[in-house]
C-alpha cells in the first residue's frame, strides 16, 4: 500500500483496531513520507479521525504534543477536534 498516498494512508488509520495498532500505522505512514506529511493536520487532527478510530476500541486518541525547547518538561494535549485540552 503506498502510504504517500493520501487516501490510503487515511483509509489504514481508520482500519485501527487498537491504539498501538493506530500508533504502528501513524509510524508506518511518517515512515513513508519522511514525517508527518503536509495535509496529516486538516485530514486526520482537524476532522477528528484519531476519536472516532478510538471510539471503535472504547479508547482515548491520546494525542500528545511535547514542547520543544526550554519549556519541554510541559506537556499539552490536543483533542480529536485539534483545540487544545489541559491534561489535568
Amino acid at each position: 500500500m503506498d502510504l504517500t498516498n493520501k487516501q490510503n494512508a487515511v483509509e489504514l488509520l481508520k482500519s485501527s483496531e487498537s491504539y498501538q495498532d493506530w500508533s504502528d500505522n501513524v509510524d508506518a505512514i511518517k515512515a513513508a513520507n519522511g514525517g508527518y506529511p503536509p495535509w496529516w493536520y486538516q485530514e486526520v487532527i482537524a476532522t477528528g479521525l484519531p476519536q472516532a478510530v478510538a471510539d471503535k476500541w472504547q479508547g482515548d486518541a491520546g494525542i500528545e504534543i511535547v514542547l520543544a525547547g526550554p519549556r519541554q518538561s510541559e506537556k499539552s494535549y490536543i483533542g480529536s477536534d485539534g483545540r487544545w485540552v489541559d491534561p489535568q
